[in-house]
């Protein structure tokens, strides 16, 4: 199975030889069960990281969106409520953008958000709940601040976590961790051009 840039998957079988009969088979049955089980609601949470920046003074910047792929109304804790607690964080990841063979562990920085705000107010969140609706194919966007500390200059990766484990959401919202995919930044350091 291949998923390319726009989110289609397909199978690849084969390149030249022809399938085998018992293979187009199941290729078939596959196709059935996907089609059936894509007409089911459905709760997925997409956590995408754009815009990082970080500056001269060790604060990295970013702007985060959540988003609903699926079909149902997803609960979640916001993001707002995560900055500084025991139970969830918002915790971003950094290290030299370079083969992962080449990647050692002091060359890894992480912390945690200091600031998170909400960029999309709505009606819906006036007052920012703790827990936060997001509609099917819904999302919203917030601000994320983080100090880091001895960051190293140059092309740069850069990856959130949101995670939460309270107790009191268990059954009202998402329980776990979700992480975006990694992002280039390029850091500079004080007196760098």
């Amino acid at each position: 199975m291949v998923t390319t840039q726009d989110g289609k998957s397909e199978k690849l079988l084969g390149t030249k030889l022809p399938i085998d009969t018992e293979l187009g088979r199941l290729a078939g049955r596959l196709d059935a069960l996907l089609a059936e089980v894509s007409q089911h609601p459905l709760k997925t949470l997409r956590l995408e990281l754009t815009e990082p920046v970080l500056n001269t003074h060790g604060t990295l910047r970013t702007v985060i969106v959540l988003s609903n792929r699926g079909t149902e109304p997803l609960a979640i804790r916001s993001p707002v409520e995560l900055a500084g607690e025991k139970d969830g964080w918002l915790r971003l990841d950094l290290w030299p953008d370079k083969p992962p063979s080449q990647v050692r562990q002091e060359d890894t920085r992480n912390a945690r958000a200091e600031k998170v705000e909400l960029l999309q107010p709505t009606d819906a969140l006036q007052g920012l709940k703790t827990i936060l609706e997001l509609p099917a194919q819904g999302s919203l966007s917030f601000r994320v601040d983080a100090r880091i500390e001895e960051a190293s200059a140059g092309a740069t990766l850069v990856r959130l976590t949101y995670a939460t484990y309270a107790g009191g959401t268990a059954g009202r919202a998402l329980v776990g961790e979700v992480m975006s995919r990694p992002v280039k930044v390029d850091v500079r350091l004080k007196g760098a051009p």
